[in-house]
C-alpha cells in the first residue's frame, strides 16, 4: 500500500455491496417481469398470468429497497410492503402450485390432508402477518411484533414446502399399475 493513502479513504465492502445488490434485485426482477409479461401476452394461460402477479409483487418490493437505500422511503412504510407483498407472494405462490398440483393428482385425491394443512397454515400466515401489521407497524410496538413478524415468515416458509409436498408427491410416487395416475405424472416423472 502506497503511505500517503489512507485506509479509510477506501470504500467499505458494504457501500459497495449493499447497493450493488438492491440494484442487481431491481434489475433481476425487472427482466423476469417482461419476459413473463411478453409471454403472456404471447401465450396466454393461467399460470403465467399468476407468475406475472408474483414477479410484480417481487417488482414493488425491488423498487421498495432501492428506494430504501437512498432513504427515500420511510422504514416503517418498507416495512409495511415487505410483510404485505411477503404474504400477497405466499398467497399466490400457494394458488399456482395448487393448480399446477391438481393436474398431477387424480380428482378423488386433490383434498387430501397435505392439501387441507397448506390452506390452514396459509391462513395462518396471513392472520399472523396482519397481525404483524397491526402491532408493529400500527402500535409501534416493535419486541413483541418482531416475534409475531418472525412467526409469519416461518409459517411462509412452511406453507411453501407443504404445498410443494402437495403438488409434487404424485410426481415422486407414480402408482405401479398402468392408469392410475394422470398422464401428466408420467411425462413429469420421466423428465
Amino acid at each position: 500500500m502506497n503511505s500517503t493513502t489512507n485506509p479509510l479513504d477506501f470504500p467499505k465492502p458494504d457501500d459497495i455491496i449493499t447497493p450493488a445488490a438492491a440494484w442487481f434485485g431491481f434489475a433481476y426482477s425487472f427482466l423476469g417481469l417482461v419476459i413473463i409479461t411478453r409471454k403472456v401476452f404471447i401465450d396466454y394461460t393461467q399460470i403465467r398470468v399468476g407468475c406475472t402477479a408474483v414477479g410484480a409483487t417481487t417488482m414493488v418490493l425491488a423498487i421498495a429497497n432501492v428506494l430504501r437505500l437512498s432513504s427515500t422511503i420511510p422504514e416503517l412504510i418498507f416495512g409495511v410492503l415487505q410483510t404485505t407483498f411477503m404474504v400477497l407472494w405466499m398467497d399466490l405462490m400457494v394458488a399456482i402450485t395448487f393448480h399446477i398440483g391438481g393436474r398431477f393428482h387424480m380428482p378423488e385425491e386433490r383434498t387430501g390432508i397435505i392439501y387441507w394443512a397448506t390452506l390452514t397454515i396459509t391462513l395462518f400466515a396471513n392472520v399472523l402477518g396482519l397481525a404483524s401489521l397491526i402491532i408493529m407497524d400500527g402500535l409501534q410496538i416493535l419486541g413483541p411484533g418482531a416475534i409475531v413478524n418472525t412467526a409469519a415468515r416461518a409459517a411462509c416458509l412452511v406453507a411453501m414446502v407443504l404445498v410443494l409436498w402437495y403438488a409434487f408427491t404424485p410426481v415422486i410416487c407414480i402408482k405401479a399399475r398402468k392408469g392410475e395416475a394422470p398422464a401428466a405424472v408420467v411425462v413429469v416423472g420421466t423428465w
